[in-house]
């Protein structure tokens, strides 16, 4: 389909579908036969979601397995206000709720946890949703009761429990692009003690884009094998329940469908006096019609497993609970770092003649060479967690809740990054400069590829950076919940967090660095939370909380920073929040809206070292932002048979006055002898004195996107002939979003149309879906390269496109 026909979609659907297709995910607590209430744990006990002063989205089973939910980004396009995007191999994987997104080295913003289970590699969040309940997605911060991983918000993947009957499901799916799926479930009783649930999945696909460079090569192609194993105690087989959890996982998929866009196409910022070349681009980002990328890089692949063992003994008036887990995952992704077949362009220099001196200002280079780079990112994480709890149980006008953990955390037992450089026809007296863009024919500066060189970057690569994490924390939290009247209930949370972090920084740009040298930072962070709530009516939920986030602070694992630089502080945030629910059983089943202000303090940021001599980015920490939104959901069933669901969320992030960005000087243009720009504020650094850097007052984070809606309609015909058959349509929006603090290029808006048909048949059901029906096209991915590589030259930023079109046919079969 052609870009013209595809805006010509999408002005139809904005200016007829949308109208008569009003809908979200399936409703929280309500369904279209009256108020259903859904049971979620989000503080850290069984509770109705309406009873739950919390902004809380839950997408059922049944959403999950018919509603194609195959990972975060599926979930992220039913859930307005959640983002979610990966770029290699898994990488880069940071959730977003309420635009607060500023990628962190000490936690996420947004934990995502599996079965209570941390997950502790951040390029292995994406895990397969297989055999679940629900998923629970939880907005504001819940530092009080998850821990500093929950800064903004967490999402929690709720098992599927054993079953007291024998249950058994079976699931193929058939697709264009190649698609193949089948996933098993058997449950049932075991013996007259313990009964158990097994599930097996399998996933494969195809890229929906083509590699121009490899005819017949798929771009983005995945496939995915998961297990899951239960062990549990019978219902009422003792007062002592437990459960022990397994579950597996095992990804691979190769290069996503990408390109780069660079000097030739960027339009703002710092221009060369001497090339005319701009430093960066401004607006929408363009689309390619091609991509063509080296066909022959490694497939990513990420490997992760848990194990989680839950106790709980009920004696009536207090109940004790233990939990125990054991995670790990490895990660290895490959990339195509030049973005494209042919490679990038570097000028080649005669080390007894020209590399350095005077020499390389008037003998040109030997000759221009095209070189192939490939980029493998390795990371690896081993969790142990040991948790207690202690609550007061039975309908008190006083409830409460005692508990403590701890947990031993080690990242990185392998290489962090790694390079290959192509040498081709270099010379062993040969290196490499970088690109002089007024004249290619003059010799640049050393370029940094020329400690990674070797003859097939496809096979081997170099080590540039090596280092190894430790982490143990230990943590101690309460709840008091007091009645204050039937209808007034008061609620106060309070977690106390100590944490000991030691770096081994054992490599840093492909020299020898300070390992252990720094010695152990440790941190101490109080993270309370406060909520009233009042029920004028069963049907009706007020509520007000205030709440702080936490993220502790960091090591930098560069040589040569000084001492203030080695460091970077932690960062908060506190979050005022008032919203109301509503279930009831007539036209408006449900009903949910929430207004929120986030003060985000000292957050941490990326940005240069005072010292010339580091070229490499490192965390720092800059005044804050600010942040103001609103999120409404609401189901509305006008019959039996028909209904709709819409939400809506905006969110309203800003720098704080005084915020400087100085990883974002390069793409200003901010050079020697350059201190103006296009489109970035330029002052004196408050970070750096002496320093040049964009001022961000009032800019909007990268990758915070401000207003997202989803909608859609479910109709179920009244029809003898046609029982069971239920038609499924919804549509989903989000916004632009900025690629940096600098609010320059924006990517991202797309309106998307999915679609799903399901017929009975008895045991059987049969169900016929699309997704991006319109085949709309967009980019869903923008990062910057990284610098070190481009010296003397603007960076490229690549652009990783999101799937197209893709239907298909679902057989299911239950028993």
């Amino acid at each position: 389909m052609t870009r013209h026909r595809t805006q010509n979609w999408r002005s139809w659907l904005l200016r007829g579908a949308l109208p008569t297709l009003l809908a979200l995910p399936a409703p929280a607590f309500a369904d279209s036969n009256g108020p259903q209430e859904i049971i979620v744990t989000a503080r850290r006990l069984n509770e109705q979601i309406s009873d739950v002063p919390l902004s809380i989205d839950v997408v059922r089973a049944d959403s999950i397995i018919t509603g194609g939910v195959d990972g975060l980004q599926a979930l992220a396009r039913q859930l307005p206000g959640l983002s979610f995007e990966a770029s290699w191999g898994g990488a880069n994987s940071f959730p977003v709720l309420r635009g607060q997104h500023q990628p962190s080295i000490t936690g996420d913003a947004v934990g995502m946890f599996v079965d209570g289970v941390y997950q502790a590699n951040r390029d292995a969040i994406d895990v397969e949703p297989l055999d679940l309940e629900r998923i629970e997605v939880i907005h504001g911060p819940q530092s009080a009761l998850f821990g500093h991983s929950s800064f903004s918000g967490l999402i929690h993947y709720i098992p599927a429990e054993a079953t007291e009957k024998l249950f058994a499901s079976a699931v193929a799916d058939l697709g264009t692009d190649n698609l193949y799926a089948a996933r098993a479930v058997l449950s049932g009783p075991l013996d007259g003690t313990f009964k158990v649930r097994f599930a097996i999945g399998y996933r494969t696909a195809d890229g929906s884009y083509r590699n121009q460079a490899a005819p017949g090569q798929h771009l983005g192609n995945s496939e995915r094998t998961s297990a899951a194993l239960t062990i549990a105690m019978r219902d009422n087989a003792s007062p002592l329940s437990a459960r022990l959890s397994v579950r597996f996982g095992d990804s691979r998929s190769n290069q996503p469908p990408f390109y780069g866009i660079d000097y030739r196409q960027y339009n703002c910022g710092g221009r060369d006096p001497a090339s005319g070349a701009w430093s960066y681009f401004c607006g929408a980002a363009p689309i390619a019609s091609a991509v063509s990328l080296s066909p022959g890089i490694p497939d990513s692949r990420t490997r992760s497993g848990q194990a989680a063992l839950h106790l709980a003994l009920d004696s009536g008036s207090v109940e004790l609970r233990s939990d125990t887990s054991y995670y790990r995952a490895d990660v290895t992704a490959y990339r195509d770092f030049d973005g494209s077949a042919e490679g990038d362009t570097y000028g080649v220099c005669n080390i007894a003649l020209n590399c350095s001196g005077t020499a390389s200002l008037i003998i040109p280079v030997v000759r221009l060479q095209r070189v192939n780079i490939v980029q493998r990112h390795s990371q690896s994480a081993r969790e142990l967690s040991q948790e207690f709890r202690i609550r007061s149980t039975g309908d008190r006008r006083f409830a409460w809740l005692l508990g403590g953990t701890v947990f031993w955390t080690r990242q990185g037992l392998r290489t962090n990054f790694a390079y290959g450089a192509e040498r081709g026809a270099l010379a062993a007296n040969e290196r490499f400069s970088a690109l002089v863009l007024a004249n290619p024919l003059r010799v640049g500066v050393p370029a940094a590829i020329n400690s990674a060189l070797v003859d097939n970057p496809d096979v081997s690569q170099i080590v540039q950076n090596d280092a190894v994490e430790y982490r143990r924390t230990i943590a101690l939290f309460a709840t008091a919940d007091y009645r204050l009247a039937s209808e007034v209930r008061l609620r106060g949370e309070v977690r106390a967090n100590w944490e000991r972090l030691v770096l081994d920084s054992r490599l840093a740009n492909f020299s020898p660095s300070f390992g252990e040298n720094l010695g152990a930072r440790n941190f101490f962070d109080l993270t309370p939370r406060f909520s009233i709530d009042y029920r004028p009516s069963r049907n009706w939920l007020v509520y007000a909380s205030y709440a702080r986030g936490s993220r502790s602070g960091g090591i930098n694992a560069i040589p040569g920073l000084p001492p203030q630089e080695q460091t970077f502080e932690p960062e908060t945030n506190w979050t005022a929040e008032a919203g109301l629910k509503y279930a009831g059983s007539g036209l408006i089943r449900s009903l949910h809206a929430a207004v929120y202000d986030i003060d985000w303090r000292n957050t941490q940021i990326l940005g240069f070292a005072t010292t010339g001599a580091v070229g490499a980015l490192i965390t720092r920490n800059t005044r804050g932002i600010h942040t103001q939104g609103i999120e409404i959901g609401t189901l509305i069933a006008p019959a039996r048979w028909l209904s709709f669901d819409l939400a809506y969320s905006y969110t309203h992030p800003r720098f704080k006055p005084g915020s400087e960005d100085p990883g974002s000087d390069a793409f200003c243009g901010l050079a020697l002898g350059v201190t103006t720009s296009s489109f970035c504020t330029i002052r004196p650094s408050l970070i750096n004195p002496g320093q040049l850097v964009a001022d961000i007052s009032g800019n909007i984070p990268a990758r915070a996107v401000a207003t997202s809606w989803s909608a859609g309609a479910t109709v179920t015909p009244p029809l003898t002939m046609l029982g069971g058959l239920v038609l499924r349509a919804d549509i989903s929006h989000r916004g632009n979003e900025f690629d940096r603090q600098i609010d320059g290029l924006t990517f991202g808006a797309r309106t998307l149309l999915n679609a799903r048909l399901t017929l009975p048949l008895g045991r059987w059901s049969a169900e016929l879906w699309g997704t991006n029906l319109t085949d709309a096209r967009y980019i869903r991915f923008a990062v910057g390269r990284q610098p070190a590589f481009y010296v003397g030259q603007p960076r490229p930023t690549d652009l990783i496109l999101g799937d197209g079109r893709r239907i298909g046919v679902t057989l299911r079969y239950n028993r």
